[in-house]
């Protein structure tokens, strides 16, 4: 819930793009399998959540790849306009938005 007059302490919620680590064949392999290869978009209270939800939702059948780069308030309309954006789900509550998926955040 975003910060309002009723609830100034409410925690905010940030857009996040993780890419991971593709310098192996190996990892590039198991980044396609998760659809992960492009980066991931989560939106999260925090960075540790969001490497949190990104453990929960996509890399739970195995190893979490290392992360290459986090970018905080990421705008949406600076990621790739063919193969990302037209594919970005709701990117307003906690969860991940890209790539997108079947299965609902854990609360």
């Amino acid at each position: 819930m975003p910060p309002t007059e009723d609830h100034p302490t409410a925690e905010r919620l940030t857009q996040y793009w993780i890419e991971v680590d593709l310098s192996t064949t190996v990892l590039q392999g198991y980044a396609s399998s998760h659809g992960v290869g492009l980066g991931c978009g989560v939106t999260a209270h925090g960075h540790d959540d969001a490497l949190h939800l990104l453990r929960l939702m996509i890399f739970r059948d195995g190893p979490v790849l290392p992360v290459r780069r986090i970018v905080e308030d990421i705008d949406i309309s600076a990621l790739d306009s063919v193969l990302v954006q037209p594919r970005v789900t709701d990117p307003a509550p906690r969860s991940v938005w890209f790539p997108p998926l079947t299965s609902e955040p854990p609360a």
